[in-house]
């Protein structure tokens, strides 16, 4: 057993790593409060915070009690929680939702006055282009379309396909002729 001052400075590291997870929840807790998240992510999220809580309690108790469970351990990180969500998670979350906000504000007026503009000028641009691209294509293949029939005798609607036929085969006979 530890002597009386070393218990102290054990308990005191437990009272502030209790402070410490309470922050932490409080950041967990402010996220909760502005985005409003589904159940299974308050699951995860919670899932989440137990993970981080048992590790910062099992490396607590590794490296100041060579991994021994002491009751008054246990005992100051919950009273670390209590006190820290009795005192500081109030004023702490009003001042993260208050940031969060400002920074949500920010982004909106950046959005509003800069990517938006930027957006539409370019999506107004693509469309133009996009335009050029479909007249000049139609172009083309119209253009092709005419050469080869120029080039082959094809003709497209059946009141022309006999007619070609016939001449098909008069050309043939001059050439054999």
């Amino acid at each position: 057993m530890a002597d009386l001052s070393g218990q102290f400075k054990t308990s005191a590291a437990a009272f502030a790593a209790g402070v410490i997870l309470c922050l932490i929840y409080d950041v967990f807790r402010t996220v909760r409060l502005i985005k409003r998240p589904t159940k299974i992510l308050n699951f995860v999220q919670d899932i989440i915070y137990a993970i981080i809580a048992a590790l910062v309690t099992f490396i607590m108790q590794l490296s100041l009690e060579n991994g021994e469970i002491r009751w008054f351990i246990l005992l100051f990180e919950g009273l670390g929680f209590i006190f820290c969500r009795k005192t500081l998670s109030r004023p702490l979350i009003f001042i993260l939702t208050k940031i969060i906000k400002a920074i949500k504000r920010m982004y909106k007026f950046a959005q509003k006055t800069f990517i938006v503009p930027i957006q539409k000028f370019t999506v107004c641009k693509y469309r133009k282009t996009k335009i050029k691209i479909k007249k000049t294509r139609a172009k083309v293949s119209f253009s092709l379309k005419k050469r080869l029939q120029k080039a082959f005798g094809v003709l497209y609607n059946k009141e022309n396909r006999k007619k070609t036929k016939e001449v098909k085969i008069v050309e043939t006979t001059k050439q054999l002729l």
